[in-house]
């Protein structure tokens, strides 16, 4: 369906520095009741992050990326201050993997990392949450990464965890924000392309059903824009 550049759209940021994750953007697309943009800041900068909607932002999506959120380079600085902006507005921000490591040291958090990188599933916990309509869930969920939060900055609270990291999920206490550490909007490419394997197919249906959540909370959000 063809909607005007005035409707309500949830931006989707990429951050990949390589490939861009088209696929998993393709699958967040369809599941969204809104017009879905795709944006790739560490590829074309500034020219990426323009609003060629006219404002009519209704929420962000940032996925993951093989950059770190403490390299600083100048495309992560813009999108910081872009970040900052939307949050301001109190549009709704769901920063996923590489997302949700930038969202915590944008408002003062603390990163680590592993020597290892960690792939496959992990089995996380995550708390009920009113705004995404959400009881306390416990299933596997996709994982790629080195990096991970380690203080959770003030602006948040944790709200999802497992037995190996304290913060596998925040959310912000006066604003509409998420941060998630694992992939729940990993398709089969993106694990492929990976080079790994998933002992627990059921984390694409766990992590969908997290993604679904906050694409019908913005839904929801936008139709008072």
């Amino acid at each position: 369906m063809i909607r005007p550049l005035s409707s309500p759209t949830l931006y989707v940021v990429d951050p990949g520095t390589d490939i861009p994750e088209v696929e998993c953007f393709n699958s967040i697309a369809l599941n969204s009741p809104l017009t879905c943009s795709y944006h790739l800041p560490a590829l074309f900068e500034d020219a990426s992050l323009d609003d060629p909607y006219q404002g009519r932002c209704a929420g962000v999506l940032v996925l993951g990326s093989s950059a770190s959120a403490l390299d600083e380079a100048p495309w992560q600085k813009k999108l910081e201050a872009w970040l900052h902006k939307k949050i301001e507005q109190q549009v709704p921000v769901l920063g996923i993997c590489y997302g949700h490591q930038l969202l915590a040291h944008m408002f003062g958090g603390r990163l680590g990392s592993v020597a290892q990188k960690h792939t496959g599933a992990r089995v996380c916990i995550l708390e009920a949450d009113s705004r995404l309509e959400r009881s306390r869930r416990k299933g596997p969920l996709v994982v790629s990464h080195r990096e991970f939060v380690v203080e959770c900055p003030s602006f948040f609270e944790t709200w999802g965890h497992s037995d190996l990291y304290e913060h596998e999920a925040i959310r912000g206490k006066t604003a509409p924000v998420w941060g998630i550490q694992p992939h729940p909007e990993a398709v089969p490419i993106f694990v492929s392309r990976g080079g790994f394997t998933l002992p627990d197919e059921a984390a694409y249906a766990f992590g969908y059903d997290f993604v679904r959540s906050f694409l019908q909370f913005v839904h929801k959000r936008s139709l008072t824009l």
